[in-house]
């Protein structure tokens, strides 16, 4: 608490004009000018002390309007930068949501890629058994041909020499 007060003070103090020395003068010349036309002292002193205490009251008031100029301001400045930065958090969230998007479409094409991998895995499996009994099948059929080959030319070895 005490550190806000001296804050306050201390924006009061920068903000508060500083009391030009010619009005200063021009409170006791009014004094000299009031002496100097015949009237008595104590007419003089109050007249002067009257004018000095409208003149403290203009300046407080001066003072007071310029000090919540400053404040308002300040306020201003705070309000402004506050929309600044809530407007780099919404751009932040725009950015982050269509990285999200992004990458929501990678991992779908990931997923699709990864069922066409397992597919064509699957058939490629299937395709080598295939090949397999098809290059057992083809082995078989040329082992029977040599085997009647073999036989065929038997017969006609032995149909010649017998």
């Amino acid at each position: 608490y005490k550190a806000a007060q001296k804050v306050a003070a201390e924006r009061e103090a920068q903000y508060l004009p500083k009391v030009p020395p010619a009005v200063a003068a021009g409170a006791s010349s009014a004094a000299a000018a009031a002496a100097a036309s015949g009237g008595s002292e104590a007419d003089i002193e109050s007249q002067a002390l009257l004018q000095e205490q409208v003149q403290q009251e203009s300046r407080a008031m001066e003072n007071t309007i310029s000090f919540q100029e400053a404040l308002i301001e300040e306020r201003d400045m705070g309000i402004a930068e506050i929309q600044r930065q809530i407007g780099e958090v919404n751009e932040m969230f725009q950015d982050l949501a269509v990285l999200i998007n992004d990458q929501g479409q990678q991992l779908i094409t990931v997923d699709q890629q990864i069922a066409t991998t397992a597919e064509r895995t699957h058939e490629g499996q299937r395709q080598l058994v295939q090949a397999e009994r098809s290059q057992r099948s083809v082995r078989n059929k040329c082992l029977m041909l040599w085997l009647l080959a073999g036989v065929v030319l038997a017969v006609v070895l032995i149909g010649l020499f017998a």
